[in-house]
């Protein structure tokens, strides 16, 4: 076979043991001379075109994990990896500069650790909302079963934080900024259920406290202008029923996710629209010099100034027969 389509099937990288099972060496041997494969180490050869995690993976010996794993079988991530993380067997000691390497036995997936290994390394190594924002998606893709991560939660020691992670974990999650959102408003303490549909309006994103509906604005689609108009059609609707609509688009949710628990328990602390005290009228007696005359101070109401000039809202008067 010719090395460069050995290496293609390798992943663009790999050591010199497993490339010499699919060609020969002097074939292999004439592809470096030429240009068509690069040998940056002794025993290393990859392709040109090959990725970084490619190259780390087959320099180090190992699958990829963590994060790369993640990315490799196509799972979201707010966060990309820095570097590679690279898996090896217990006892190997081939390193690479920038890779990070972890030395265990895993289950691996070709040249990756399979799905399931890979979730609990992300709960392990990346931040909690973007752990479980992977647990989410794979859940949701059926590329592992609920019963999967309930056995391995029960294999786990009674002491690794993944076992309160994994309870974070939601398949009725339809993308990645309900996930991250999510876990922000249930790590701040406030009773969230995903997805619920309600009469007239659909699913919603979230529902907080069973009267305030989060809902998360990915560009692509709710920026259309039928979608616009459709999401403020699902806005009155559910207003009706007695339901608030919060939105956040996109980049709210990356620029200040942290910050989403804030701005939704500022509006729970103030409740429901209807229970709140409506503000009372004032009244006030005066007393005029020459006659004895009730004026009545109404709220102030605004008005709206011309294009172009300064004028300010005034307080308006009206006096009532005494």
């Amino acid at each position: 076979m010719d090395p460069v389509t050995a290496l293609e099937r390798l992943g663009g990288a790999a050591r010199s043991v497993a490339l010499l099972e699919r060609t020969t060496r002097r074939a292999l041997t004439a592809a470096v001379r030429s240009g068509k494969v690069l040998q940056p180490a002794r025993g290393l050869y990859v392709l040109p075109s090959a990725e970084p995690d490619a190259v780390a993976r087959a320099a180090v010996g190992g699958v990829l994990s963590c994060a790369s794993a993640a990315r490799a079988h196509g799972l979201p991530l707010f966060t990309p990896p820095r570097t590679p993380h690279v898996t090896a067997p217990r006892g190997s000691e081939r390193t690479w500069p920038h890779v990070v390497v972890h030395r265990r036995l895993v289950p691996s997936d070709g040249h990756r650790t399979d799905v399931l290994r890979t979730v609990l390394d992300c709960l392990r190594c990346l931040p909690l909302a973007d752990g479980v924002t992977v647990a989410d998606a794979a859940l949701h893709r059926g590329l592992v079963l609920p019963a999967d991560l309930a056995a391995a939660r029960d294999r786990l020691h009674p002491s690794d934080p993944r076992r309160k992670h994994l309870l974070l974990v939601d398949p009725l999650a339809m993308s990645p900024l309900e996930s991250l959102v999510r876990v922000h408003l249930v790590t701040a303490g406030l009773r969230v259920r995903s997805q619920v549909h309600l009469p007239g309006v659909g699913r919603v994103d979230l529902l907080v406290d069973g009267w305030l509906a989060v809902e998360l604005d990915g560009h692509a689609y709710h920026s259309r202008e039928g979608a616009y108009r459709e999401d403020r059609r699902r806005d009155r609707a559910a207003l009706r029923q007695g339901v608030v609509v919060l939105r956040f688009t996109y980049e709210d949710v990356v620029r200040r996710g942290s910050r989403i628990a804030e701005d939704v328990q500022r509006v729970l602390r103030l409740g429901p629209p209807w229970l709140r005290p409506r503000p009372r009228r004032t009244r006030t007696l005066q007393q005029d010099a020459s006659s004895t005359t009730a004026v009545v101070r109404e709220a102030p109401q605004c008005s709206v100034a011309a294009p172009g000039t300064t004028e300010r809202p005034a307080t308006r008067w009206r006096g009532a027969p005494g």
